[in-house]
């Protein structure tokens, strides 16, 4: 609906999804009011305002993530869905709040989408959004390995999509500091699969990120953001690919020592 979205707030405020008044140009961010003063004659609700939504089970938001034609609210308590009314885009006057489910999200940056699913970080494994149900789909698979991954560490997990393998990359620390990241946990959703990959990490070289390649969908990859010694006691930050199979390319591409 071409609008700004926030949540995050604490306290009394935590189960408010504030939005902004419907996208004119960058003056319109941070309008989170009607346009129309309250106390006039005239003071309806335009579909165009900006407010906040209050969705009272909520106990702390982590993350918000939009779809073609809702926005999924993820909290640490349970996911909900808000949209616009049956066939209809969201406005002030007209939304519906939607709960999808009680198992919640832990993780900020544990959030994406593949092939219209979204997936998410939960206490319990990876969640599945079909845009009907949610299923944990590493419950079966790798239920003990995620009952010992600290919280702290599952907290700051990612999550990147692969669209052109069609899998669902977990990159994560299972020990030690969460910053240093050493595992991945790979969903294909062709073939309902799971299997985890292992880094060798230490205090001079780690994997600290990951991300899609922006490349022609035939060629995107999954590229990782790697600190790696450097001379004179410095480090250096590099990016590197799964290219040869066996990640013998994790070498330093670009960018300053620090």
């Amino acid at each position: 609906s071409s609008r700004f979205w926030f949540a995050g707030l604490t306290g009394k405020k935590a189960p408010r999804i504030y939005f902004s008044q419907t996208m004119i140009n960058d003056k319109s961010v941070d309008k989170l009011y009607s346009i129309n003063d309250p106390s006039s004659e005239i003071s309806d609700v335009l579909k165009s305002d900006g407010g906040y939504v209050v969705i009272p089970e909520v106990t702390q938001v982590v993350s918000l993530f939009p779809t073609k034609d809702s926005l999924i609210v993820l909290a640490k308590n349970g996911v909900w869905r808000i949209s616009g009314t049956v066939n209809g885009a969201f406005s002030a006057t007209d939304y519906q709040v939607d709960k999808i489910s009680s198992f919640g999200c832990v993780s900020s940056k544990g959030v994406c989408e593949l092939s219209g699913v979204v997936y998410y970080v939960g206490t319990f494994g990876i969640y599945a959004f079909d845009g009907k149900d949610v299923f944990n789909i590493t419950e079966k698979s790798v239920g003990g390995i995620w009952t010992v991954i600290p919280p702290a560490n599952l907290a700051e997990a990612l999550l990147v999509p692969n669209n052109r393998d069609e899998t669902v990359h977990m990159v994560y620390s299972d020990y030690g500091l969460w910053t240093n990241f050493d595992k991945e946990l790979i969903y294909n959703s062709e073939n309902k699969s799971v299997y985890t990959m292992s880094y060798s990490s230490d205090l001079s070289r780690y994997i600290v990120g990951a991300y899609l390649t922006k490349s022609q969908i035939e060629h995107k990859q999954i590229a990782y953001v790697c600190v790696t010694p450097s001379t004179n006691d410095n480090s250096t930050l590099g990016v590197f690919t799964n290219t040869h199979g066996l990640y013998t390319d994790f070498r330093s591409i670009y960018s300053p020592a620090y």
